[in-house]
């Protein structure tokens, strides 16, 4: 890819622009930019909406979409597709300098321009030293800076260019790519290239088909150990998240991933020493478990433990208007320092919590419950 600055007409395309309409100007004003959402004002006074990366006032873009009417804000170019070029008008450089790097004003901003003409981008990029010597006030600190803000530019252009390649067609969301960046920075696509998978792993809002549906677009191993982990690991949360099963027999889940995986059991029975290895599961006694989970069932039984030990304070049983069955639990919950209570709704829970606070009337009471509906129900 050419260097920007050395071929200003030179522009990085991003997206595809299939409506047919085209529209070119400078970001002139930013209204709202957000999530790589635009809504932006060019020089020619016309308003663009559309998604957008980095988007910088005093470069110029090519758009391509469709205009639309706003019933409040009029004409607006919905875009879907853009391609960017730096500003090569004297005017617009000077905007470009002005909105970007942080000391420069108007005053220093038309010095530079003043200067270095045409070629002020490339020299303020590439020769910092001589903008230091030739410009009044810009020390070469300051333009050491005004450089490494241009080649970061350009850094960031083209690796969103990557993501776009390589996520386009594919359900990654713009939120989620947010996420990529923030994770990774500039290594992102290098990370996706190497590992498609690690998406399902570090990325919330990623999930295993998507991260198999970027792999497939990138012509990763069908059979190969990260597509097979990945994939056993989606298994395993899967039948946490749906069937509430915190670990599973070994022979279910080869079962249940080559079912997904469309791999033989024996390949993916291969890989599970391997995720030991890694920290992914535990494998005691023919049954598989996520680490996490391995982790958070010993946290909860070393807490039952010690309320288990925990003495009772004095109480007396308050059964009035208990049914049969509400009176034996009470008298369990009278009796355990640890006691579940189950039941459909409208068996009458809630009732029996209450009596279960009355039969201890010197004790301190906390109640905790998962949902405000819920704690309006026990209060």
């Amino acid at each position: 890819m050419k260097n920007l600055l050395r071929d200003p007409a030179r522009s990085i395309p991003h997206g595809t622009g299939g409506t047919g309409g085209k529209l070119s100007g400078v970001l002139k004003t930013i209204r709202f930019n957000q999530a790589n959402f635009l809504i932006g004002i060019l020089d020619n006074g016309s308003i663009v909406k559309g998604n957008i990366v980095s988007a910088q006032i005093g470069m110029k873009y090519v758009f391509t979409g469709k205009w639309e009417r706003h019933p409040k804000w009029g004409e607006q170019f919905a875009f879907d597709g853009y391609s960017t070029s730096y500003p090569t008008a004297l005017e617009s450089v000077r905007a470009y300098l002005e909105e970007n790097c942080k000391w420069v004003g108007p005053t220093i901003s038309k010095l530079i321009v003043q200067e270095f003409g045409a070629e002020t981008l490339e020299i303020c990029k590439t020769n910092p030293g001589r903008v230091a010597d030739r410009i009044p006030g810009v020390t070469l600190k300051r333009a050491e800076e005004v450089s490494e803000m241009l080649h970061d530019n350009e850094a960031t252009e083209r690796m969103y260019l990557d993501l776009k390649d390589m996520l386009g067609g594919t359900k990654v969301s713009r939120t989620a790519v947010n996420r990529i960046v923030d994770e990774w920075g500039a290594a992102a696509p290098e990370r996706i290239r190497e590992n498609p998978y690690v998406l399902a792993e570090k990325i919330r809002g990623i999930g295993f088909p998507t991260a198999d549906e970027v792999a497939k677009k990138l012509g990763f191993d069908h059979e190969g150990p990260p597509r097979i982990q990945a994939g056993t690991v989606h298994t395993l949360k899967e039948q946490a998240f749906s069937g509430g099963h915190t670990c599973l027999p070994e022979s279910y889940l080869l079962g249940e991933a080559a079912k997904l995986l469309l791999v033989s059991a024996e390949k993916i029975a291969d890989e599970l020493k391997p995720m030991v290895e890694r920290s992914l599961i535990v494998r005691e006694r023919g049954i598989v478990q996520l680490i996490g989970h391995y982790l958070d069932e010993r946290l909860i039984a070393e807490k039952l433990k010690i309320l288990a030990r925990q003495n009772l304070p004095p109480g007396k049983p308050d059964a009035r208007g208990l049914m049969e069955d509400q009176v034996e639990a009470l008298d369990q919950a009278m009796a355990s320092s640890v006691f579940i209570l189950t039941g459909s709704p409208g068996s009458g829970k809630t009732f029996l919590i209450k009596r279960i606070i009355e039969s201890f009337p010197q004790a301190k009471i906390a109640l905790a419950a998962p949902s405000g509906k819920a704690a309006r129900r026990m209060t």
